[in-house]
């Protein structure tokens, strides 16, 4: 009971980091969330938050759904775990290149706060891919199969999506002047870029050392 309440634990502190560092870009539900706080308060971008990260829990608990049909194929899994490399190597490197923005398309706002963060958050396309990729990848070290792992999963993905904006509106509060050089790409975009490109070299020296922990 211990050492499964522990892969719990591992699970849900696994996703919420990683969902940390990857809610980090500039993508539409931060704007939301920033340009909120900016015009109209602590409160209204905290319920954007809340809805944001609702699909969260929806994409990563399908890429639980899609790994698990494919989990027991192990030439297949063998595949997608280095094929994990190059996916992780071009997130990285899409980050280092990319051009931050602080404008919300104007065109995209929808009325209420919790509908806006779901709106934003249903009209992110990477999610779900980018999930199945997070668990091919931890499929290294163990294997989250159980429905009360793949729960632990999806509910870590969005408690660190939701600290990290949670954190965004505080700090949007109270330095306002500075929020343009604080979220600039050579700060943040760089920082996320290079993390990913880390966690590809971690994952060839795993492969290639034949580590595998299930």
């Amino acid at each position: 009971m211990f050492v499964y309440m522990a892969t719990l634990a591992i699970v849900f502190f696994a996703s919420a980091l990683l969902s940390f560092i990857g809610s980090m870009h500039i993508g539409l539900v931060n704007l939301a969330v920033i340009r909120s706080a900016l015009q109209e308060g602590f409160r209204p971008a905290l319920k954007i938050s809340i809805g944001g990260v609702l699909p969260e829990i929806l994409y990563s608990f399908l890429a639980c759904l899609l790994f698990r049909q494919i989990h027991s194929d192990s030439i297949l899994l063998l595949t997608l775990n280095w094929l994990s490399i190059p996916f992780f190597l071009i997130l990285g490197i899409y980050q280092l290149r990319i051009e931050s923005s602080l404008q919300v398309d104007q065109k995209n706002q929808v009325r209420g706060k919790i509908s806006t963060g779901v709106y934003f958050g249903m009209m992110n396309p990477q999610l779900l891919p980018f999930w199945f990729g997070v668990l091919v990848y931890m499929n290294s070290y163990f294997t989250i199969s159980s429905i009360t792992q793949q729960l632990a999963f999806s509910i870590g993905s969005a408690v660190g999506a939701f600290i990290l904006l949670y954190l965004l509106a505080k700090l949007v509060i109270h330095r306002k002047s500075e929020i343009r050089n604080l979220f600039s790409k050579y700060q943040v975009d760089r920082f996320i870029g290079w993390t990913f490109i880390l966690l590809a070299l971690i994952k060839t020296c795993t492969l290639l050392s034949g580590q595998h922990f299930h």
